[in-house]
């Protein structure tokens, strides 16, 4: 009995040698496993470390390029402005002088008709003595020329010269000194 005991108890320890053998070698399969594992993630994690500063390195290059392109465009933009800048000023300064000749051209048009107005009324006036007008036929006259040289708006918007002139005129005409002296109060009193 003692010796079957001691054989069914080697028997038991054998077998739980057997399994803890078993047991050693599954530990050691999966620690093998999870070695194999662990390295495929740390290959896998360099991989990604490359690539994140393959990327880095990519994203600082563009943005080092990007960077350079919105600097040469606020260059070239700058330039643009400053030399429509300059333009403009030229411009400006083309029409001023422009504009400038053109009212000295307008005001040396405006003395020349002024001028040969009053000549044309003194011309008149000169007649009138000689060959004795009346003074409807005056007043008809001076209409004529004024509808000649200049237009009816023109006389409106400039009424107070034309009041001036037509005084002058009137007072000419009843002035009793000779007819040159009448035509020369007139040209005296518009172009002195």
């Amino acid at each position: 009995m003692f010796g079957e005991k001691a054989k069914q108890k080697e028997e038991k320890i054998e077998r739980l040698e057997g399994q803890l053998v078993a047991a050693q070698q599954a530990l050691q399969q999966q620690i093998d496993e999870l070695k194999q594992h662990c390295q495929r993630q740390d290959r896998w994690l360099e991989a990604i470390e490359r690539k994140l500063q393959y990327l880095c390195a990519a994203a600082d290059g563009e943005f080092a390029d990007v960077r350079q392109s919105i600097d040469a465009g606020d260059r070239d933009l700058s330039q643009k402005v400053e030399r429509l800048d300059l333009e403009i000023q030229r411009q400006h300064r083309w029409l001023k002088r422009g504009f400038k000749k053109i009212a000295q051209n307008l005001s040396e048009n405006h003395k020349q008709r002024e001028y040969r107005l009053v000549e044309e009324l003194c011309q008149y006036y000169n007649q009138m003595l000689e060959t004795k007008i009346s003074k409807d036929e005056m007043a008809d006259i001076l209409w004529e020329i004024c509808d000649r040289l200049e237009n009816r708006r023109d006389l409106a918007a400039n009424g107070e010269r034309a009041l001036d002139r037509s005084e002058a005129i009137r007072t000419a005409l009843h002035t009793p000194n000779s007819h040159r002296s009448g035509s020369e109060s007139i040209r005296q009193k518009h172009f002195s």
